[in-house]
């Protein structure tokens, strides 16, 4: 996601990173301390017609002394314009994003010059009341709220404005620190929220989530089931903050940009109160301070891999199957970890791929395939799949094969899914610690669409992969934040323990894939009398 940073914050993160002074910056620039300290603090900026950029950029990339310090740079640059630019040397790097940080700055500032320019005349231009009666009179269309029911319905208010909106980028800014928002209403009223925040999105309206995480594991399960829905696009941004003592002051916020502010806060622990704002001044304040605090104290909750990024992609799956500790999996087809090497490299080679494009994902799924045997001999790993995804596999005799050039469904001959199921029925069979269960997708997994698979490696990530209709590219992200992997293994164990256990008891499946193995055999095996 492209995040925009003044040249403050920018210099200042630099700054740090490289462990570099404003004494020294301010020497080897041979300008006056005071001018550097300004500029971090925000009060000064570099013109567009000085020298001070190529300058600070050619001192900051010849103190670059470690590789820490190179990533650091790296994620900024990927914070600033949303790509890694590996092509890019690092002090190329630096320059653009202070190149990029400068053009904000100046920009903002001519906005705010003009804002205040309003505001003084708006000031000017009223009488002298008391305080109270100013404040209350700011317009007509703000307003103090009180009582959960009023601010609920406020909520969907400033929610269908938005939608009735027509602008060329939207986006909308929410905070959950306290679940003010969350628990203000019903069942009912929160599914209406997710599907006004749905339609949003459709609408290409982005909408970010700052997130305080905490050790309550039921609240953290509620908040994933909350967002299920709204995962299957790329427009949605959800941020926790670095700190997990962070201070709360029972205050969320929900901030629609040149539309209002809802601004929320808990007086009693039965009574939600809010003030609700349509002052352009003060809109554009919230969104300010919603800003300012996402890149001071918080970070990306996921990480995403767009098209670009498969190999990425692949190398974050192989790196948590290598990884210890329990492992479960839901998946609506197959999981390629059950294909044996032998029956993989007979799938490719219905594919046609270059002998490179075959040697590559051969040696990936070997790699693969040794850390799914080594963990499950030690570790619990549990397999969940849709029972659609038996039948389909049966019925049509296809495997959905992933390999380099992507997703494919590729034909299985009746010996070639004879030899599949057999080899499940042996894994089952030969590690203790390996179980596979079939459920009803509707039944068991309200808010995932059809086509949502995910791995969930205990204390080390949780990826997700969301398909989208044919010709759209996949949704694709991946989770470290520890408390958020504990609820998801919770989340995990819990739909576990709602399986029927005839679906999921190690005999009775054995007995299913064994029975269909043997209906397969007796369509293809010649009849003796026949003969």
């Amino acid at each position: 996601m492209n995040t925009s940073i003044d040249f403050a914050h920018c210099l200042k993160y630099l700054l740090s990173a490289l462990g570099v002074s404003i004494n020294r910056l301010s020497k080897a620039l041979n300008v006056d301390g005071s001018l550097v300290n300004r500029w971090v603090n925000g009060k000064r900026i570099p013109s567009y017609d000085s020298n001070y950029i190529e300058a600070i950029t050619q001192f900051l990339s010849a103190n670059i002394k470690n590789s820490l310090q190179i990533q650091l740079i790296n994620e900024l640059f990927e914070r600033v314009f949303g790509v890694d630019a590996e092509t890019d040397c690092i002090e190329i790097k630096i320059k653009k994003v202070l190149f990029e940080a400068q053009g904000i700055s100046l920009s903002n500032h001519k906005l705010h010059t003009k804002e205040a320019k309003k505001l003084l005349k708006y000031k000017k231009s009223m009488a002298n009341p008391p305080f109270f009666n100013e404040v209350g009179s700011m317009s007509h269309d703000d307003k103090i709220i009180s009582g959960t029911p009023n601010v609920a319905a406020a909520f969907r208010h400033l929610l269908g404005l938005a939608l009735q909106t027509h602008k060329r980028r939207k986006a909308i800014y929410i905070t959950y620190f306290n679940d003010v928002f969350f628990y203000m209403s019903g069942e009912d009223e929160r599914r209406q929220f997710q599907t006004m925040l749905v339609d949003l999105m459709a609408q290409g309206c982005e909408i970010h989530y700052l997130l305080r995480i905490t050790h309550d594991l039921q609240r953290m399960m509620d908040l994933l089931n909350f967002f299920k829905p709204l995962l299957g696009t790329n427009q949605l941004y959800l941020y926790y903050l670095k700190s997990y003592d962070s201070l709360t002051l029972g205050k969320d916020y929900f901030i629609v940009p040149e539309t209002g502010v809802l601004s929320c806060f808990v007086a009693q622990a039965d009574k939600s109160c809010a003030l609700y704002l349509r002052n352009p001044l003060a809109i554009s304040f919230y969104e300010e301070y919603w800003l300012g605090l996402t890149q001071s104290s918080a970070t990306p909750l996921l990480i995403h891999y767009p098209a670009d990024k498969e190999e990425s992609f692949r190398n974050s799956l192989l790196e948590s199957e290598a990884a210890i500790g329990n492992r479960f999996l839901f998946k609506n087809s197959f999981s390629i970890f059950t294909l044996p090497l032998q029956l993989y490299k007979k799938l490719l080679l219905k594919r046609n791929l270059s002998s490179q494009e075959m040697a590559s994902a051969l040696a990936f799924h070997q790699k693969c395939l040794e850390a799914f045997q080594t963990n499950i001999k030690i570790y619990e790993y549990k397999d969940i799949y849709t029972m659609d995804s038996l039948h389909y596999l049966v019925k049509n005799r296809q495997f959905y094969l992933w390999d380099p050039a992507g997703l494919y469904a590729v034909d299985l001959e009746r010996e070639e899914l004879v030899d599949f199921l057999q080899h499940l029925i042996t894994l089952l069979k030969t590690y203790d610690h390996y179980s596979m269960a079939f459920v009803r997708k509707n039944t068991h997994l309200p808010g995932l669409g059809k086509n949502v698979s995910c791995v969930l490696k205990a204390r080390h990530a949780l990826i997700v992969e969301i398909l989208g209709p044919a010709g759209t590219e996949p949704v694709r992200f991946s989770i470290n934040e520890p408390m958020v992997l504990n609820s998801a293994e919770a989340s995990f164990q819990k739909l576990w323990q709602q399986i029927a256990p005839v679906m999921k008891k190690k005999a009775e499946v054995i007995a299913w894939l064994q029975q269909e193995s043997d209906l397969l055999k007796s369509a293809f095996c010649p009849n003796p009398d026949s003969q």
